[in-house]
C-alpha cells in the first residue's frame, strides 16, 4: 500500500512538470545576422591628368634651323637717313696758348654717329625768337632764326662737338637778347657749301 502510494506521488510529479514546461514560453530561435546589401560600385576610372603645355622641342637631328634676328645694338644706324636734329647742351671755351692766338669756342650737340652725324658735317644753327601778342601778353609762335654755322669736329655715339664756321651779320636778324650761340639753340644739318642759299 505503501509502495503504491509512493507510486502515485512520483507520477503527480512527473505529471506537474510536464505540464509546467507545457505552459513555459518555448525560447525563440537565435536571429540570423542581418545581411547589409551593398550596391555593386562601379570601378574607379583614373582621370587624366592635366598635362602643361607641350614645349617644342627642336629636333637637333632635323636638317632645318631656326634663324634668331641679332640683337640689336642702341647704338644702330637709323635704316632711314633722316636729316639729323638736335641742339646745343654746353659751350666751352678753350683758354688760348699765347696772346696772338684767338679764344676758341666749342660747342657740344645731343646727337652722334647714332644719327648719322660724321666728322666735317656742318650745321645751321637756330634760335627760336617768339613773336609776342602785345594784348594778350603771350607769345602767338616762335620763328626759327638762322644765327650761325657750325663744323663737327668729333662725333661721339650720341654726343658731337663742333667749332664755329662763321655768324650771321647781327643787322639783318631780328632783335635778340644775345647774339651768339647759346646752349638750347637748335642745329639741322645743312646740305651744299657753307652760307649757302639753301638749307
Amino acid at each position: 500500500m505503501r509502495a503504491f502510494s509512493w507510486m502515485l506521488l512520483g507520477l503527480g510529479c512527473l505529471l506537474a512538470l510536464a505540464a509546467r514546461a507545457e505552459t513555459a514560453p518555448s525560447p525563440e530561435p537565435e536571429s540570423a545576422p542581418a545581411v547589409v546589401m551593398v550596391p555593386n560600385e562601379a570601378p574607379a576610372v583614373e582621370e587624366p591628368l592635366l598635362s602643361a603645355p607641350a614645349a617644342v622641342v627642336l629636333d637637333e637631328r632635323s636638317e632645318e634651323k631656326l634663324e634668331l634676328p641679332e640683337p640689336r645694338s642702341p647704338f644702330d644706324k637709323p635704316k632711314k637717313k633722316v636729316t639729323p636734329r638736335g641742339e646745343i647742351v654746353f659751350v666751352e671755351r678753350r683758354v688760348p696758348a699765347s696772346v696772338e692766338d684767338k679764344p676758341m669756342k666749342e660747342y657740344y650737340l645731343n646727337i652722334g654717329k647714332f644719327d648719322d652725324v660724321v666728322v666735317g658735317d656742318v650745321f645751321h644753327v637756330f634760335r627760336d625768337v617768339p613773336v609776342v601778342d602785345v594784348t594778350l601778353g603771350e607769345p602767338l609762335e616762335f620763328i626759327p632764326v638762322k644765327i650761325g654755322e657750325i663744323q663737327i669736329t668729333f662725333a661721339g655715339e650720341s654726343t658731337s662737338v663742333g667749332r664755329l664756321l662763321g655768324m650771321v651779320d647781327p643787322r639783318s636778324l631780328p632783335k635778340l637778347d644775345y647774339a651768339v650761340i647759346m646752349v638750347g639753340d637748335r642745329v639741322k644739318r645743312k646740305m651744299g657749301l657753307p652760307f649757302a642759299s639753301n638749307s
